[in-house]
């Protein structure tokens, strides 16, 4: 074989070296592009380019930044997978390992979150002291009913904390874009923070929130605030400004958090705005708190001279001076972040951290100054700490019932504003008796006006006793009509005269379109309900939606199945369904459609011809060769999971591994005499790996759901449509 020219060999050599240089011009580009959305807080758009640097570049920069963007959205299970995969990567640095313990924390993993924090141990003590915090997760929640915790109605599935009270009128901030008697527009929903107050009525009612007047929210960040009974004043975080002018911006180019005051007029409108005198735009001075008596001024800063991260300090008032901003010390403060303080009117201090041994996240703690010195810390505990991010505490004078924030599960979708009552605590309410009636009997005209004390409800779906209409969405919407709210307003009028009671809103879809989209559609709908009937006033512990999407038609018109569009319109319908009455039991057997269908003529399901045999653990064959109709009980059908193949692949590339475990769901590789196929799941059903399926289908590749025998974990000779039609779902 004859050899290349010479010359050959040197534009083969010169081209390898100049498309090494693309890909690494290509790399840094995408890199500074993704830096800067970061910088930005743009962390959605960040995350797209990291993993754009990532198919051409195994860089550790960018799988650090990619947990942190996963962590800083709330995505903890993304991020605690790029933290572990940094590690791999990176085990020598220490910080690493220190972010990846506080994440499993987070994600409930403490006994290996203990073991990563003595990992850190051994570079820093500190990591020995947040270790403790996996080791008193009894004592923390040895008293969890000293609590009692109730999400606020005035949430938005935007961010919403910060709680603080001008006497019956509380004061928060929020990110919302959507407020009430205010049309939408660019500069006021461009995501930054506004304050907003929220009048309470009795019983823990709230009214519609609104932006407070004047001259205090500005085009950025302003919030969270605290206000002073003493002199009406109410002191505020904002993005460092000129006052009322252009942000400013540090020597390296950030803009920092400074505290600015306004007072409150007797118009209701806030005025005389005024910067703080120690705010430094080379630096964040922060979440300010005043005392009862208006002579102490608590702030958070990152201020030279601190423990770690964010500290906690104090003035006093000179006459009208502050002092000297003053560290509160080593007790109160950790290497990491001390946030969101609050000082009750007996002085006790309130505030969040994630440097001191908590149940993960930032938790709130309290402590107490005697003898010129704070006491230690003590963690509040469960409810009010959980495994996330719980901070911005308030309590009432009489310290029985108070507001704190948290992203926990369970809320609209962000930071959510929750109430609590000491245990026993109960607001005195009057009742109007004359709304006291006979059991179910209405005391009007309107079907929801009645009181329910039955002790045992026979027929938990109200629609019909409560006068309810069908309620209509158009085709793949979930948007509320004023027709629609009509009728949703006969659940509120309900659930006001029977506060024992919880209602489900359970939202139904035709079996038309795909299955994905249908149930995807039935819990926006759902949800779009719950959050109306909580804008009335109504407290969460009352509503629960759940979409069902097409799994539970009402007359047989199942998929393929020939049926008008009257037919089909008869599953698409929304349920107010009691499934819990305070002290007595409902009875969990479902009563038959709560509306009379008309007669419907469905042919019959063609059977289904197999070539094979599902057979049990014990050899018995299951089903029979020749026929197999559809089976009601699934209890009779053998146990299965289902997992998602796709592949197979001759050789597996990370990169092509990373895009899938993007999806947040259990990922493993499996080798077949075909090649490797990637492996997501297992799941309990077959709409659940649907779910994930659609997913994965954006990425791309060769992507099929199977299913596996139980105990076994065998692969069923069935395919999943013959599945389905058996019974499977």
């Amino acid at each position: 074989m004859k050899s290349l020219p010479k010359y050959c060999i040197f534009l083969f050599a010169f081209w390898l070296i100049d498309a090494t240089s693309l890909y690494a011009q290509n790399t840094e580009r995408l890199m500074k592009a993704a830096n800067t959305l970061y910088q930005n807080y743009n962390y959605d758009r960040a995350i797209e380019l990291y993993k754009d640097v990532l198919i051409e570049d195994n860089s550790a920069e960018a799988k650090k930044r990619l947990a942190e963007c996963y962590r800083m959205l709330g995505n903890l299970a993304q991020s605690e997978y790029w933290y572990k995969k940094l590690i791999e990567q990176q085990p020598e640095i220490a910080e690493n390992k220190l972010v990846y313990a506080q994440v499993l924390q987070i994600n409930g993993k403490c006994a290996e979150a203990k073991k990563w924090y003595l990992e850190y141990a051994k570079y820093d003590i500190w990591g020995e002291k947040l270790a403790q915090g996996c080791d008193k997760v009894a004592q923390w929640s040895r008293n969890p009913n000293k609590y009692q915790t109730f999400f606020v109605p005035f949430n938005s599935p935007a961010a919403d904390f910060g709680i603080t009270n001008v006497g019956d009128r509380l004061i928060y901030c929020s990110n919302r874009t959507q407020v009430a008697g205010e049309v939408s527009s660019s500069a006021k929903d461009n995501g930054f923070l506004d304050i907003f107050w929220v009048d309470r009525q009795p019983n823990f009612l709230f009214d519609v929130p609104k932006r407070i007047k004047g001259k205090v929210n500005s085009e950025y960040n302003d919030g969270p605030a605290s206000f002073s009974i003493t002199d009406s004043t109410l002191y505020f975080s904002r993005n460092s400004s000129a006052t009322g002018g252009k942000k400013i911006k540090s020597s390296d180019g950030k803009i920092r958090l400074s505290i600015f005051s306004a007072r409150l007029q007797a118009d209701g409108r806030f005025s005389n705005l005024k910067p703080f005198e120690h705010n430094n735009t080379e630096y964040t001075v922060s979440h300010p708190a005043i005392s009862t008596d208006g002579q102490t001024l608590y702030f958070a800063s990152d201020m030279p001279g601190g423990m770690g991260g964010l500290d906690l300090y104090f003035c006093t008032r000179i006459d009208s001076l502050w002092s000297r901003p003053i560290n509160l010390g080593p007790v109160v403060n950790s290497p990491g972040n001390e946030m969101f303080p609050f000082v009750d009117n007996s002085g006790k201090l309130y505030y969040s951290s994630n440097g001191l041994p908590g149940l993960g996240g930032y938790d709130i703690f309290s402590t107490q100054r005697r003898n010129n010195q704070w006491t230690n810390p003590d963690n509040m505990g469960q409810p009010i700490n959980a495994n996330f991010d719980d901070f911005s505490f308030w309590i009432s004078d009489n310290r029985q019932y108070g507001f704190f924030s948290s992203n926990r599960p369970g809320g609209m979708g962000n930071d959510d504003i929750y109430r609590f009552n000491v245990e026993g605590y109960f607001e005195e309410v009057k009742i109007d008796t004359t709304l006291i009636v006979d059991t179910l009997t209405t005391v009007s005209e309107t079907p929801a006006m009645f009181i329910l004390d039955k002790p045992e409800i026979d027929n938990p779906i109200l629609n019909t006793k409560l006068g309810i209409n069908k309620i209509v969405f158009k085709a793949g919407d979930w948007t509320l009509t004023p027709e629609a709210q009509t009728e949703l307003d006969k659940v509120v009028g309900f659930l006001r005269l029977n506060p024992a009671v919880t209602v489900e809103l359970g939202s139904h879809t035709d079996s038309r379109g795909d299955d994905f989209f249908n149930y995807e559609t039935s819990i926006k709908r759902a949800d779009a309900a719950r959050e109306y009937i909580f804008l009335q006033g109504l407290p969460a512990t009352q509503v629960q939606s759940k979409g069902y999407g097409e799994n539970e038609v009402l007359n047989g018109c199942y998929n393929n199945i020939p049926c008008t569009n009257d037919q089909h319109e008869q599953n698409n319908r929304l349920n107010v369904k009691v499934i819990a009455l305070r002290g007595s039991p409902v009875k969990a057997t479902l009563p038959p459609p709560y509306e009379t269908l008309p007669d419907v003529t469905i042919k019959p399901e063609p059977i289904v011809k197999v070539d094979t045999v599902l057979i049990d653990s014990t050899g018995v064959a299951m089903l029979t060769v020749d026929t197999i109709k559809t089976i009601n009980a699934i209890d009779t059908l053998p146990k299965m999971q289902f997992r998602i193949n796709i592949g197979p692949y001759k050789t597996m590339d990370n990169n092509v591994y990373y895009s899938y475990a993007e999806i947040g769901t259990p990922i493993n590789q499996k080798e077949t005499e075909k090649g490797t196929f990637i492996q997501l799941g297992p799941y309990a059903t077959i709409a659940e790996a649907e779910m994930y399926q659609s997913y994965a289908e954006k990425i791309g590749g060769k992507i099929k759901i199977v299913g596996y025998l139980l105990p076994e974990d065998v692969e069923s000779p069935l395919n999943i449509k013959k599945l389905k039609k058996i019974g499977y779902k």
